[in-house]
């Protein structure tokens, strides 16, 4: 699969937990966990499970996402968060998970 050096670095960053979400930075300013809030929708921790499945500002990408991701994995829609995080990152829809990341990055500006 031919991916880009910032799709790649993007795939890195939330699989190391430093993709720059309020969870990562509010660590680096000394904020208390229940205060690293979504900026975007203000419900909830910042964290990767938020930014992936929950954050409805990105609503519109990752139902797009989520919709090429089912056509290859046919059961993808009935998972629950956790089991899709173990899907979203194989070989077969990793380009469709680096493409919902880019966007939703974009987005936040």
């Amino acid at each position: 699969m031919n991916m880009s050096i910032k799709l790649r670095s993007l795939l890195a960053q939330i699989r190391c937990g430093v993709l720059p979400l309020k969870i990562e930075t509010g660590r680096y300013r000394q904020m208390k966990l229940e205060d690293r809030i979504c900026e975007g929708c203000k419900n909830g921790i910042e964290n990767e499970i938020h930014f992936l499945f929950e954050c409805n500002v990105y609503d519109d990408l990752r139902k797009a996402w989520f919709v090429k991701t089912n056509n290859i994995i046919s059961n993808f829609l009935h998972l629950n968060n956790l089991e899709k995080l173990n899907v979203i990152f194989t070989k077969q829809v990793v380009i469709y998970t680096a493409s919902y990341i880019k966007e939703a990055m974009e987005r936040r500006g």
